[in-house]
């Protein structure tokens, strides 16, 4: 990777870690414009739309990314996230489980340039678990709901970083344990 390049995704992670999605929409714009075949582009401009609930954007944008580099976990999990938004379950849930499946320390996962930490592919993978739980639970396929947040669990006890606001996931749990 260039300078420049490195440089240009420091850029877009500080924004990200700034939760400026309108920055990065901003940031990627001439870059999406000079080279729309980069996934990297598609799946981080994408996730800027998103975050600002800008579905049908995020949409276009994350199709673009999943037809250029379909094994890319960002991408997987925004979609994912967006299809269960719009109320299609069964297409999230094939989503989540393909990156439930990735090893995150496989050197593909590990170097997309979507996961330039190899823990925030650890980090897609636990989460997927969690979508995945709290997807299967209401669609009432206990079972797989406990399986996945079993994984999501043992994933958070080894220390792994979620993406996914704690207090849900707290009042997620507990109702599970009162149902």
């Amino acid at each position: 990777m260039s300078h420049q390049s490195e440089q240009l995704v420091g850029e877009v992670y500080e924004l990200t870690a700034a939760k400026d999605w309108k920055g990065i929409v901003g940031h990627l714009a001439p870059y999406v414009v000079l080279e729309p075949g980069n996934h990297w582009f598609q799946s981080m401009t994408g996730m800027g739309y998103y975050y600002q609930q800008d579905f049908e954007k995020a949409f276009d944008h994350l199709t673009i990314a999943l037809e250029l580099n379909a094994s890319c976990p960002m991408g997987l999990w925004l979609m994912g996230n967006l299809l269960r938004d719009r109320g299609e379950r069964q297409r999230a849930v094939g989503l989540w489980e393909a990156i439930a499946r990735l090893d995150p320390n496989d050197e593909k996962v590990a170097t997309c340039i979507c996961c330039v930490w190899r823990s925030f592919g650890r980090t897609l993978v636990a989460d997927s678990n969690l979508m995945l739980a709290v997807t299967y639970d209401e669609m009432d396929y206990k079972e797989l709901s406990k399986r996945y947040r079993n994984a999501y669990l043992k994933a958070m006890s080894e220390g792994v970083k979620s993406l996914v606001d704690k207090e849900k996931v707290r009042e997620w749990l507990v109702s599970r344990q009162e149902g």
